[in-house]
C-alpha cells in the first residue's frame, strides 16, 4: 500500500526543507495545492497551484497528491502519497538514502533480493543478517554476496565471478585489504578453507565515510550485469538518486 509522509511545521524554512527533500528524489514533478483556511469567513478555502520544474535527466514520476495546508496560525502541513506499491522500504528508509545517511541492512538486503529475483542463477545474495550463521552453496564461478565487516562497520562485495580457481574476489570502496575477522567470515559463509586466496580488486574509492553501502550495491549490480567494477567510474553525486529510482521501479540497473 502507498504510504504517506507528513511534515507539520510553523517555520517557513522547515517547510522549504521538506519541499527540497521531495524534489531531491526522482519524483521531481510536484503539484502543490496551497489551502488557506479562514474560520472567520465560514471556513472558506482559497487554493492555488504551484508546480516544480522537471529535467531531461530526471524525468517526472507522477505523484498522487502533494499539498500544503496553511491555517490562521501559519502552521504548514505537507503530505504526499508516492506510488510505490511494490517497494518494501519505509518512507524513513527512503529519506535516509536521499539525505546521505549510511545504508543499513534493510537497504542492502532489498537490493540483494532484487538482484536475486533478476538473476536467479547467482548463488549468494542472501540476507546479511545470516552471514555469521548460514552457509552458501557455491556453483563454480557464480557466487555474489554483499557482506558487512563488523570490525570497521563497513560493506564490501565478495564474489567468484571472474576469479581464478582458488580465489575469492573482494570489491571495497575504502580499504585495499581484508581484516582477519572478515576473512574468517568469508571462509565460513562460503565454505572455503583458509587455503583460498582473497584478492581485493582495485576499484573506485568513495569520498566521505557514508557511502560504502551505496558502492557495494553498485559493485554487485555491475557484476550481476556482466560489468567489471574495476573499470567503472561512478558519479557519486548521482548514485543515491539512481538507487531511489531502482527501488521505486522494483528493479536494479547498472549505475554506469
Amino acid at each position: 500500500m502507498p504510504c504517506t509522509l507528513t511534515f507539520t511545521t510553523s517555520n517557513d524554512k522547515e517547510g522549504e526543507k521538506a519541499r527540497k527533500l521531495l524534489e531531491s528524489t526522482l519524483i521531481v514533478e510536484i503539484k502543490v495545492t496551497t489551502s488557506i483556511i479562514n474560520p472567520e469567513n465560514g471556513g472558506s478555502v482559497k487554493t492555488s497551484d504551484d508546480s516544480s520544474c522537471t529535467s531531461e535527466e530526471n524525468p517526472p514520476v507522477n505523484l498522487d497528491i502533494t499539498s500544503i495546508a496553511v491555517d490562521c496560525s501559519g502552521e504548514q502541513s505537507l503530505s504526499f502519497e508516492p506510488p510505490l506499491k511494490k517497494r518494501k522500504l519505509s518512507v524513513a528508509d527512503i529519506e535516509n538514502v536521499i539525505m546521505g545517511e549510511e545504508l543499513s541492512d534493510i537497504h542492502i538486503n532489498l537490493a540483494q533480493n532484487l538482484l536475486k529475483r533478476q538473476f536467479p542463477q547467482l548463488c549468494g545474495l542472501q540476507s546479511t543478517l545470516l552471514q555469521e550463521k548460514s552457509k552458501v552453496d557455491i556453483i563454480e564461478g557464480r557466487m555474489l554476496q554483499i557482506m558487512h565487516c563488523a570490525t570497521w562497520h563497513h560493506w564490501i562485495v565478495t564474489t567468484t565471478i571472474g576469479s581464478k580457481e582458488n580465489e575469492i574476489i573482494v570489491f571495497d570502496s575504502i580499504f585495499c585489504n581484508v581484516d582477519e575477522e572478515t576473512k574468517k567470515l568469508i571462509f565460513h559463509l562460503f565454505q572455503y578453507s583458509s587455503t583460498k586466496k582473497i584478492r581485493v580488486i582495485k576499484s573506485q574509492k568513495q569520498k566521505g565515510a557514508k557511502d560504502c553501502g551505496l558502492f557495494a550495491i553498485a559493485f554487485a549490480t555491475a557484476l550481476a550485469f556482466g560489468q567489471n567494477p574495476s573499470k567503472l567510474k561512478f558519479d557519486q553525486k548521482l548514485m543515491r538518486s539512481h538507487l531511489v529510482r531502482c527501488f521505486h521501479e522494483d528493479r536494479l540497473v547498472p549505475f554506469v
